[in-house]
């Protein structure tokens, strides 16, 4: 922590602010208040830091991300912290669905389906539809078929 950043917390709780309620501070943060923005952010890091990197079976670059993510969130969204409530589990809540939501998109990214034909042979996107069309032709044969029977008998 910067000899600047320490020279604001230590302000911050010379005025009483050091010993507010979790309420109070996200009250603050949601008012802009930086310093309490950097309160919560120094104070809250770490564990959730620790907390991410755990989820993200230590990728640090990804655990970095989603910390930033979180306290972003967290900041825009401090007006929704409900009085009464503990900090540190809302704000665990926004790291792991910031994880979740982000292995879904990776998840999402990486997926990919390849459909062969009775042959075996990996379909592109030019014999995809010419066996599509095929398929739709037995289809309304069997249907005609199906109709015929259903007539005669």
């Amino acid at each position: 922590m910067s000899i600047k950043n320490k020279t604001k917390l230590l302000a911050l709780k010379l005025v009483g602010i050091g010993n507010i309620s979790d309420f109070e501070l996200m009250t603050l943060v949601s008012e802009g208040n930086r310093g309490a923005f950097e309160m919560m952010y120094n104070t809250y890091k770490r564990p959730i830091y620790n907390f991410l990197l755990n989820l993200c079976r230590g990728d640090e670059k990804l655990a970095e991300d989603l910390l930033q993510d979180t306290f972003l969130k967290a900041f825009h969204r401090a007006a929704q912290f409900k009085e009464g409530g503990r900090l540190t589990a809302w704000l665990w809540a926004i790291a792991r669905n910031n994880a979740f939501d982000s292995f879904k998109k990776k998840d999402a990214l990486n997926f990919t389906t390849t459909l062969t034909n009775e042959d075996g042979e990996v379909m592109n996107s030019e014999n995809l539809s010419v066996e599509l069309s095929h398929a739709e032709e037995l289809l309304i044969k069997e249907l005609d078929k199906a109709e015929v029977h259903h007539c005669v008998g």
